[in-house]
C-alpha cells in the first residue's frame, strides 16, 4: 500500500529471452561492424586520415542498409525528430560506428606493422 501523495509506478523490464535476443543481435550487429572495419582497414593500411573517413562512409552507409532493410515506418516521429534522432543515433555509434573504426584502425596498424620495407 502507497502513502497519500505517493505514486506507485510499476515497471517491467521485459521477459530475459527478449534481452537475450537484443543482446544477440548487438552482438552480431557490432562483430559485422568490425569485419567491415577490418577490411577498410586493410584496404588503407597505415592512411590514418583515409580509414577515418572511409570508416565513417562505410559506418553510415551500414546503418542506412540496416534501416532501409529492418526499419519500420513508425520508427520515426515526426513531431519529436530530436528524440527520434537520439533513440537511432546513439546506438548506431555506439554498435556500428566504433567497432568499424575500432578495427579499421587496429587492422590498419597491424598491416604496417608487418610491411616489408
Amino acid at each position: 500500500m502507497s502513502k497519500p501523495g505517493e505514486s506507485v509506478v510499476s515497471m517491467d523490464a521485459g521477459r530475459a529471452s527478449d534481452w537475450l535476443h537484443l543482446l544477440a543481435f548487438g552482438c552480431g550487429l557490432a562483430a559485422a561492424s568490425a569485419i567491415l572495419g577490418a577490411v577498410v582497414g586493410f584496404i588503407f593500411r597505415g592512411r590514418i586520415v583515409a580509414q577515418l573517413i572511409a570508416s565513417v562512409i562505410v559506418s553510415i552507409a551500414f546503418f542506412a542498409v540496416l534501416e532501409w532493410r529492418l526499419g519500420g515506418s513508425d520508427e520515426w516521429s515526426w513531431r519529436y525528430p530530436s528524440t527520434s534522432l537520439a533513440y537511432l543515433f546513439v546506438p548506431a555509434v555506439l554498435l556500428i560506428g566504433a567497432p568499424t573504426l575500432f578495427a579499421a584502425l587496429l587492422v590498419g596498424r597491424l598491416c604496417m606493422r608487418h610491411k616489408s620495407i
